[in-house]
Order: structure tokens, then C-alpha cells, then sequence
């Protein structure tokens, strides 16, 4: 075998290490620039000169473009460009009182710098690549729909012009025909009623209101109302005293926002409709087809002839009922004589007539007599005939009372003798529904109620009392009273705050409103009370007059005394007077 030389053998070495170290050694990294030159991100200044520059010599666009100078926009907002959607000047001109309605679209409001920030999106929109029903959060925080409909892109359903204004490195703009409904403008959409009256309760519905009663001003004539709750969507107020124009107004978050009209403000007319030269009406009631019925105590020189009342289409019909003598003798007897008093009188759904009468003597009856048509020419003694105050069942019930109230079940109520508010079934069943203990346990200063008012309304039951000067209310927390005091002096006011002189007949409005028979005898003051669902009394009517009839508007009518009243399907009431007559009150 042939042997390799030694200088060939090193020379052979050398070559294969230099050859794996070329083959070992790892490339040098890339050195990085050493003066970079970062992407430009806009300015808000550049921005917003680009945005003004786009809007300069646009007349139709001038009022957005003032606006749009104080939308202080932010270097975030504004780095990856903006879009701008600017509505034009005929849009803002279409305005009734600061509200903008524009064609296919809800109320609008005027743009200002605390909404402009509506019109404006982060980053540059092309609408060759928007499909319809692309959805863009504007910078406020704001859905911004586009929609496409027969080649017209309209955003939030209001007409988009696609021809863009401006389109540089930093802004895109369009134009638009009409205002978004913006998403921070406090706004009014409605109140709970047109027609207002001082002393109801009115909701004032809308959107970004104050969200506490202490961050809202609510006025009506630059008149202050009393504010009972208050939140992002609605206020309740009461109609503040002394209204006249209608003009309500909510101030909140630095804004002032009006309704798109002035409020019809309604006044109490008073005038007489019937019952002249007869006696003191002390119960009234009314019937589905708005007839209206009352017990008259008329006296015919010195000898009474009490009777009923029917006033229908303007045509007055007397009744004196007769009914099977309790001797059973087969003879029919007037209910009605010398030693009979008429009080109260009621219907029930099917049109049957109740009354109920007092007597002191064993020649008169006392109970509820019951006619079983609406023309009350014969009656039955219905109740009474017994002998227990406290009974439970309508046989055996003895009754004296000078107030009786149906609800809607045709249950009877009556404030029987020793202080008992009971409930008739038509069963037949008696219970009582507040007892004489209860109304002490309420107020132990109080003495036995003598009530010639009950007003009923789903779960609660409403009592006036003219010894105690209160008018009582009973619900599913308990009874209590609902206004009054023990002070026999008529006095606006909240609550027990208010005073009376002696509430006598009491009825309900379909706003939850009662109505208050008051005599104030010291002064010869009768009068209509009201007290609205907080409690809050005010007198509506009467004051006038020295005590005589006077027809006339709010405190310039007057009252022979107050005893009785009711109220129509239409909302008007009727109030019975020691003087015989109906007096009509219409809100107008």
C-alpha cells in the first residue's frame, strides 16, 4: 500500500477544517436602521383644519361647521383620520319650539357641541366597500346604520350624499339631508295628558332627563312644579298653581327643553243644571248612561215630603217609592213620611236604585230600601230590618247610615252606626271592612267617625270624616290618614298639613284624584277640595257668595253648603247643596 506524504497530509488537513468552519459560521444579523422614520399619525389640529377646510364656502353646511369647531375631539379619536356626516342648514331650520321632525324619522334636535360628536366617526369610510346595513359607533358612542335602498345609501334612515366633499390623508366628509335623533340631548316626547289642570299630576315622558328629582327644573309659565320622581325616561310633576299659557319647560344637564306645544290649561266652570226650590240633596249618584239621580229632603211648608230625584236628557222625574207594609197586611205604604229622612243613594250595575233612609221614631224607617228598576216607584226594604248593628248576614243587620258606595263587584258599603265600615255581599254577606277600633288605633285622638263619603278603588278605600275633620284611606299597608287634620279651618296643604273644615261627600276621577264635599260652617266657606294621588290638597271651586249659590269660574263660584257628589263618564261633577240644587263643575 502506497503511503500518503506528510506535507500532502497536513496540506489535506488544513483544507477540510477551514472548509467546516465556512460551513459552521452563522450569517451576521441585519442592522437596523439607525434612523427610523415612524408612520405619521394626523393631529387634531390637522384634522379639524382638513374637516373646516372641507365645510368653508359650503353655505348649506355653514351652521354644522360652527358647531364642529367645538366638538373636542381627541388625538385618539382623530389618528386613524375621521368621517364627518354633516347635515345641512335647511335640516336645522326645520324646527317647531327647539324640535326637529324630519320626513320618515322621530323627533330630532337641533345639533350643538354637546351632540355634534353624533356626526363623526373614527377612520375613513369608503362606501364603495360598505354593505347595506353596516353598522359605525360615532365617537359619542352613537349607532350609525347605513342603509341601502334602490341605489341611495341613507344613514339612520336619513339620506346620505354620496358625494364625498373631502377625501384627503386625513378626513373623509359627506352631507347629509336631515338631523340624527341625537343620543345625549335631553328631549320631551309626550306628557301623560295635553289638558292640564293646577293640582293633577302630570308625567313628562322623554329621553336623557335628569336621572333624581334633583337634577331637573320643571316649569309651566316660568312657574316651578313640585317634582315627585324623576328618572332618565320620565318626570311626574304636579300642575303648579297659577298656570295660565301651558308652556313646560325641563332644564337639566345645562339644557333647557321645551314641548312642541303649550298644555291646554283647564279651569273648574260652576253652574247650576237642576233642582231649584227643593231641599237639601244629600246623596247623588249617576248611571253608565250619565242619568243622574239624588235624594231630596223637600219640605212643603212645614210638612216634609222627602222624595227621588231623576234628571235625565234634561227632564227632571220625582219618586216616592212605596213598599210592603211591614205589618204584612198586603197594603203597599210610602217608605218615604213626617218621620223619614233621606240620605244617601247608590246604583248598582244592573241599574238598580238604593237608598238609604233615618228615623229616630217607631213611626219612620231606617235601613237601605231597594228599587229593582231605575224608574224607583216601588221598593223593598233591603236592609235594616234587623237587629245587630255588627251582624254578618243582610237579614239580620240593623242599619243606620248616611253613606252607601258600590264597587264593581256590586258589593255595598255603608259606615253603619257605632263607627263600622261593613261591606254588603250580594250574597247577602256582612263584614266589616275597617272597624270603629281600627280608626282609633290609627289616631288615638280622634273621635267616632261620622262619614257622609266613601270613594272605592281597586284595593283602596277612601272615608271622609266630618267629626274628625280627616279624610281616611285604606290599602294593603294599612289605614291612615290621607289629609287632614283636627284643625276645623279650610287650608291647602300636603297631607296632614291640609285642613277642613268638615269633608262630607267624596268621589273618585279616572287619574286617581278624589274630590271633597268641604264645609267650613265657621265662616260659611263651602267649597271643592282635591286631593291628588300625593296627597296634596287644593281647593278647585267655590269661596264665593257668603255661602249662596253663584255660578262661576274656580274660587269666584259659591255654595249653599256642600253635602254630596259625583262624577259623569265624561269626567264632569255634580254637587248637591243644602239649597236643593245640582251644581255642574266642567273642566274647560
Amino acid at each position: 500500500m502506497n503511503k500518503i506524504y506528510s506535507p500532502v497530509k497536513y496540506l489535506l488537513l488544513l483544507f477540510l477544517v477551514v472548509l467546516f468552519c465556512g460551513a459552521c459560521k452563522k450569517s451576521d444579523p441585519v442592522k437596523p436602521d439607525p434612523d427610523p422614520k415612524p408612520v405619521k399619525k394626523p393631529t387634531v389640529e390637522e384634522v379639524t383644519t382638513s374637516v373646516n377646510t372641507a365645510l368653508a364656502g359650503k353655505d348649506t353646511l355653514s351652521q354644522f361647521a360652527l358647531d364642529f369647531k367645538l366638538a373636542g375631539l381627541t388625538q385618539a379619536e382623530v389618528e386613524n383620520g375621521i368621517t364627518v356626516f354633516a347635515p345641512s342648514n335647511k335640516a336645522y331650520t326645520l324646527k317647531t319650539n327647539g324640535q326637529k321632525k324630519i320626513t320618515a324619522v322621530t323627533d330630532v334636535y337641533l345639533p350643538d357641541s354637546s351632540v355634534v360628536r353624533d356626526y363623526i366617526v373614527s377612520g375613513k369610510i369608503d362606501i364603495a366597500k360598505i354593505t347595506n346595513g353596516t353598522s359605525l359607533t360615532a365617537i359619542s358612542g352613537k349607532k350609525l346604520i347605513l342603509t341601502k335602498v334602490n341605489d341611495k345609501w341613507y344613514v339612520n334612515g336619513i339620506f346620505l350624499n354620496i358625494t364625498v366633499l373631502l377625501t384627503g390623508d386625513n378626513t373623509v366628509v359627506f352631507s347629509l339631508a336631515g338631523l340624527f335623533n341625537t343620543s345625549t340631548l335631553p328631549h320631551i316626547t309626550s306628557v301623560s295628558s295635553t289638558k292640564i289642570f293646577p293640582g293633577w299630576l302630570l308625567t313628562i315622558y322623554g329621553g336623557n332627563l335628569g336621572a333624581a328629582v334633583n337634577k331637573n327644573v320643571v316649569k309651566i309659565d316660568n312657574i316651578t312644579a313640585t317634582i315627585h320622581t324623576a328618572n332618565a325616561d320620565s318626570i311626574e310633576i304636579t300642575v303648579p298653581q297659577g298656570v295660565t299659557a301651558g308652556a313646560l319647560t325641563v332644564t337639566t344637564q345645562g339644557r333647557t327643553v321645551t314641548t312642541e306645544q303649550n298644555l291646554t290649561v283647564q279651569k273648574a266652570h260652576v253652574t247650576t243644571v237642576a233642582g231649584t226650590g227643593g231641599g237639601p240633596v244629600q246623596g247623588i249618584t249617576i248611571d253608565a248612561a250619565d242619568n243622574i239621580y239624588w235624594t231630596d229632603n223637600f219640605y212643603n211648608g212645614n210638612v216634609p215630603a222627602a222624595r227621588l230625584v231623576k234628571y235625565s236628557a234634561g227632564q227632571i222625574s220625582y219618586y216616592k217609592p212605596v213598599f210592603p207594609n211591614p205589618n204584612g197586611d198586603g197594603t203597599n205604604i210610602a217608605v218615604l213620611n213626617t218621620k223619614t229622612l233621606l240620605w244617601a243613594i247608590g246604583l248598582n250595575s244592573q241599574n238598580q236604585v238604593y237608598f238609604a233612609t233615618e228615623s229616630s221614631s217607631a213611626d219612620g224607617y231606617s235601613g237601605i230600601f231597594r228599587s229593582a228598576t231605575a224608574t224607583p216607584t216601588t221598593a223593598e226594604w233591603w236592609a235594616g230590618t234587623g237587629t245587630n248593628y255588627t251582624a254578618t248576614t243582610r237579614a239580620d243587620l240593623k242599619v243606620y247610615t248616611s253613606v252607601i258606595k258600590f264597587d264593581k263587584q256590586d258589593n255595598l258599603y255603608l259606615l253603619n252606626s257605632g263607627g263600622n265600615l261593613q261591606k254588603i255581599t250580594p250574597a247577602g254577606n256582612v263584614s266589616i271592612v275597617i272597624g270603629n277600633a281600627e280608626f282609633l288605633s290609627a289616631e288615638p285622638n280622634v273621635q267616632r267617625v261620622s262619614s257622609y263619603g266613601i270613594a272605592l278603588s281597586g284595593s283602596k278605600t277612601y272615608v271622609s270624616d266630618a267629626t274628625n275633620g280627616r279624610v281616611w284611606i285604606k290599602d294593603n299597608n294599612g289605614l291612615k290618614v290621607l289629609a287632614g287634620n283636627n284643625t276645623h279651618v279650610a287650608k291647602d296643604g300636603v297631607g296632614t298639613a291640609a285642613q277642613f273644615g268638615a269633608p262630607f261627600g267624596i268621589t273618585l276621577d279616572n287619574k286617581g284624584n278624589l274630590y271633597v264635599c268641604d264645609n267650613d260652617y265657621g265662616t260659611s266657606n263651602f267649597i271643592i277640595r282635591m286631593i291628588n294621588p300625593r296627597g296634596e290638597v287644593t281647593t278647585i271651586a267655590g269661596g264665593a257668595g257668603g255661602g249662596a249659590d253663584v255660578d262661576g269660574i274656580g274660587t269666584a263660584a259659591g255654595f249653599n253648603g256642600v253635602n254630596t257628589i259625583a262624577i259623569d263618564s265624561k269626567g264632569a261633577l255634580y254637587v248637591g247643596t243644602d239649597a236643593g240644587t245640582i251644581r255642574k263643575i266642567t273642566f274647560q
